[in-house]
């Protein structure tokens, strides 16, 4: 007699060998639909019980995140979009956007769907871990879609960051902090790898307010300083989380997922100061020095950029296939890069100055990269052409489309 798991531990498992047959080329061409279709029906079925026992389960939440993660890869924008919408109803009925809640006397009678209580930190932690891919998923389709609000307010939630290490190997609670006290942690706290790829997502959407807020309010009823007073705010914040981020050496296993970090660190970067030099700019009664520090911010970023893009040539071996699946998380990155240094250049070169000499090698280098991380298909329009010149004022449309162009 032939044991089977449990249909949501098939589900589950299919949807793992979908992502493995994939990532694997010519050898998973006849396999990965076929898992892909059993994963599907196998969900549909969990939702298609009667009592929906099988929907109250951390594996059927898993599995939808997972094929919202197949989605992505694929790439198939709408599917993934509808994905997540299945993903996020069901874990805002688990109750897994509410983990860390300390429950109380007078607590209303518990929705029917909701996880039982955890038996140790070990699960706790699969939970939460869970959760916040499920909002970086979240958070990176929003960015595809710029008039779509994420489902999640991440300066508001319950659920401490995830922690690092084996999830089997967990004996005892992270003392993770929650994602709105980032700005008070100690400054010896170091950032691990996947708690730093959420917080590249929190900065990410607050950047872009705080870029666009300006153009839809009232001038007359802003203060003409607050930009700058939250685009400082902004910049502490960024090199708080950069110097966390770099405290620890990462382990062999997870060297690919801390240079995907680094890389999307410092394209926030270039974001924040791209902004603050089209403010200065754009007003000429600013300070001539705002815009001065702002052109060496942007292009101390894109330096990073390039810099990471150094360290990854010269991974091997498994890393280095990692590295390759992981390309559609350096092309914002990279574009950006590009974009900043191609401005330095075009600049340089109106105001009969001498361009960096390491402008055009490090603009070759990420071309290079972007070619070979990437399908064609998914690089941004005019990235890898040679601009006749470059505005000042297109500086910020071109460093947000670099993010958003990924789903064309």
């Amino acid at each position: 007699m032939v044991f089977l798991p449990p249909v949501k531990i098939q589900a589950l498992a299919y949807v793992v060998a979908a992502l493995d047959a994939l990532t694997s080329g010519e050898y998973g061409v006849s396999v990965k639909d076929r898992c892909y279709n059993q994963a599907r029906e196998l969900l549909d079925l969990c939702e298609r019980q009667d009592n929906g026992s099988m929907l109250a389960n951390i594996n059927t939440l898993q599995t939808c995140v997972l094929l919202a993660l197949y989605e992505f890869k694929s790439p198939n924008f709408p599917r993934l979009w509808m994905m997540l919408g299945r993903a996020i109803r069901l874990c805002k009925m688990m109750g897994v956007d509410m983990l860390d809640v300390a429950p109380e006397p007078s607590q209303p009678p518990q929705p029917p769907f909701l996880l039982p209580p955890t038996s140790g930190p070990a699960e706790l932690e699969e939970r939460r871990r869970t959760f916040w891919i499920l909002c970086i998923f979240d958070v990176s389709a929003a960015v595809r879609s710029p008039s779509a609000v994420p489902a999640f307010d991440a300066g508001q939630l319950p659920v401490h960051l995830p922690g690092t290490g084996n999830i089997a190997e967990v004996y005892r609670d992270s003392k993770m902090p929650l994602l709105q006290h980032l700005d008070s942690l100690p400054a010896g706290f170091a950032l691990p790898p996947l708690a730093g790829t959420v917080v590249i997502g929190y900065l990410y959407r607050r950047i872009l307010e705080h870029v666009h807020l300006p153009q839809q309010d009232d001038q007359k009823t802003s203060p003409p300083y607050a930009f700058w007073v939250t685009h400082y705010y902004l910049d502490r914040l960024l090199l708080g989380c950069r110097v966390r981020a770099s405290q620890e050496q990462p382990s062999a296993q997870g060297r690919v997922l801390h240079l995907t970090m680094q890389c999307n660190l410092a394209a926030i970067g270039v974001l924040l100061h791209g902004a603050a030099l089209a403010k200065a700019e754009s007003e000429s009664h600013l300070p001539a020095v705002l815009r001065t520090e702002a052109t060496l911010q942007c292009v101390a970023a894109a330096a990073r950029v390039h810099e990471v893009i150094v360290q990854a040539k010269q991974l091997g071996g498994t890393e280095k296939d990692s590295h390759r699946l992981s390309g559609e998380f350096f092309i914002w990155p990279i574009a950006s890069a590009i974009a900043i240094l191609r401005m330095r250049q075009a600049r340089a070169l109106a105001e009969d100055q001498e361009a960096p000499s390491a402008c055009p090698d490090s603009i070759q280098a990420l071309t290079e990269a972007l070619r070979d991380l990437v399908t064609p298909d998914l690089i941004p329009d005019g990235v890898l052409d040679e601009p006749d010149s470059v505005a000042g004022d297109g500086v910020i449309e071109g460093l947000e489309g670099g993010g958003a162009n990924v789903a064309k």
